[in-house]
């Protein structure tokens, strides 16, 4: 019984640690804007990553930002980097919301 416990916590421990990155970690911001409501925003941050995998939030964003157009690069080793997936999850606040900005979402039963 024991093997099957250490296997069924194996995956948990192999999981990268997720870093976060805000508005404080951005060094420039550059906007073009397009006619029919659309900009092209340059957001540069400076993250420092672990070596090896790591998982990257990307905090801080505009909601009306198109997820497939989101790219991720590496300015200072571009050879030594790579993105193995990208995940879009939106959990915004909005002034219809009835929960606060402090308030744990409920866990799913």
């Amino acid at each position: 019984m024991r093997p099957i416990l250490l296997l069924a916590a194996l995956p948990s421990l192999l999981m990268a640690q997720e870093t976060a990155t805000t508005l404080k970690d951005q060094k420039a911001l550059a906007v073009t804007i397009y006619n029919d409501n659309l900009a092209l925003v340059k957001d540069t941050r400076e993250v420092r990553l672990p070596k090896g995998e790591a998982r990257l939030a990307v905090q801080e964003v505009s909601a009306q930002i198109r997820p497939e157009t989101a790219s991720l690069r590496n300015l200072t080793a571009p050879r030594d980097f790579w993105v193995a997936g990208q995940n879009v999850d939106f959990d915004l606040l909005t002034p219809q919301s009835s929960r606060s900005p402090c308030q744990p979402r409920a866990a799913p039963r």
